[in-house]
């Protein structure tokens, strides 16, 4: 169930801690890489909006997500939580459940914090993200089987996986056109390569909707192969904006798995987020 990460988490990952780590590790990720600016059209509306989704593995469904944006209050930017479960009938095999929350600046688009809580069997793994305002370095924060580890380095063009998604799904398409983003989840700095294929018709919550599909690929930066690891997803984004995700497929060594829009809404209040805690 690893490979269902990937998908849920085109959505988001990850928050940061400002806060000094007495944990004992601290690993730095910088990396020599350029990647160009992209600004988001400034008539991108804010809204309130709940979406849900089915994930499916070789066309059975095994996994639920729910992402909510909300347009934060007295402020700039969005508020946003993701979360997620394995299906019931799986949870004797592999129970998985994930909760995450954050912010991100939209004028200009530039990405705050994001905090994550995973869950399986015997454990529970948190990682926190922090984009500073100052010329503090970017840092995450992570903690795994009792221990915390810390991941810093200085960048002014990094983006997390929530304000990633964000741009893309924003930014203006036209077929073959390409877009790079350093991306980063916590512990790892990928380089996210988003190529425009062209409009389509896609099946979403009961409906056929037209729909932009773009090709994914990632490359990790701070791997020791400098080959890095590749995976290619292909996501399908409504045409009107604020775009949602509509559809999304990637081929693994098990089989394939999708990712699709069941239903959509009115944002809820989903109670306060994970606060960012940082190493004891």
């Amino acid at each position: 169930m690893a490979s269902l990460r990937p998908l849920l988490f085109a959505f988001a990952l990850a928050l940061l801690a400002a806060a000094a780590v007495s944990a004992r590790y601290v690993k730095q990720l910088d990396v020599d890489v350029d990647t160009p600016v992209y600004r988001v059209p400034d008539d991108v509306p804010l809204h309130d909006e709940s979406l849900r989704y089915v994930l499916r593995w070789a066309g059975v469904p095994v996994a639920g997500a729910s992402v909510t944006f909300e347009p934060a209050v007295g402020g700039d930017g969005l508020d946003f939580d993701v979360s997620g479960a394995t299906h019931p009938a799986l949870d004797w095999l592999f129970p998985y459940r994930f909760w995450g929350a954050g912010h991100l600046n939209t004028s200009p688009l530039r990405p705050d914090r994001f905090v994550v809580d995973e869950c399986t069997w015997q454990e529970h793994d948190r990682t926190e993200i922090r984009f500073p305002a100052d010329a503090s370095p970017i840092r995450g924060l992570r903690h795994r089987r009792g221990r915390w580890k810390q991941y810093e380095f200085h960048s002014d063009n990094t983006y997390d996986i929530p304000s990633a998604a964000y741009l893309l799904m924003n930014v203006d398409y036209a077929p073959g056109a390409v877009f790079e983003l350093d991306t980063f989840t916590g512990k790892s700095r990928y380089l996210l390569r988003a190529t425009v294929a062209g409009r389509e018709r896609v099946r979403a919550a009961s409906a056929d909707r037209d729909a932009w599909r773009l090709r994914l690929e990632t490359r990790e930066l701070t791997d020791d192969d400098p080959d890095g690891r590749h995976r290619e997803t292909d996501v399908w984004v409504s045409p009107e904006r604020p775009r949602r995700l509509l559809y999304a497929s990637s081929k693994t060594f098990v089989g394939a798995i999708t990712l699709e829009l069941a239903g959509e809404g009115a944002a809820t209040p989903s109670g306060a987020p994970p606060e960012a805690v940082g190493a004891p």
